[in-house]
């Protein structure tokens, strides 16, 4: 599913089932960065979703000239996937994003933020609270992690400020 676009989306009761393998299979895009009318995203609600993906479950991103903000992701459960991604694309700009009770059980990854210098941008108010992690692989994954070879090398968004966050890790959600 794909949002490139607008001001209001909402995203209830979702159920995706995503073969876990599958190439570019995101749950949940918001502010894709290629399509062919570009425009800001705005007041997106994704909640009470069950995404299992062949990659991103949810990956927040935006094109360049157009910011995606005042976004919110709440109340959901992601199983396979590679978890919750700020980016690659976030040359528009990225603020006000929200991330609440959020379980993540069985992402290869748990938290994902990520750029190259191609694709970065401001990122900036950004809240993770109330997220349950048991993952298999890292729970936080930031730029100043190392990427398994053959995968992009991560560069840091130009700005990145005022993200907080609290996440726990667990066996069991």
């Amino acid at each position: 599913m794909s949002y490139s676009g607008g001001n209001g989306f909402t995203a209830w009761g979702v159920v995706i089932n995503t073969p876990k393998g599958a190439l570019n299979g995101d749950g949940i895009d918001i502010g894709q960065p290629w399509p062919k009318y570009r425009s800001s995203a705005t007041n997106v609600t994704i909640t009470h979703c069950y995404i299992h993906a062949g990659d991103d479950n949810v990956a927040i991103k935006s094109p360049t000239g157009y910011l995606t903000s005042h976004v919110t992701v709440s109340h959901n459960h992601f199983y396979t996937g590679h978890g919750m991604s700020i980016g690659s694309a976030t040359s528009g700009g990225l603020s006000a994003i929200r991330i609440s009770d959020l379980t993540l059980d069985g992402t290869a990854t748990g938290i994902q933020l990520r750029s190259s210098a191609k694709l970065g941008g401001p990122v900036h108010d950004v809240e993770y609270d109330d997220v349950c992690s048991a993952t298999t692989g890292p729970r936080f994954r930031s730029p100043r992690t190392p990427a398994p070879s053959g995968i992009m090398r991560w560069t840091p968004p130009r700005a990145i400020r005022r993200l907080r966050s609290r996440i726990s890790a667990s066996t069991r959600c």
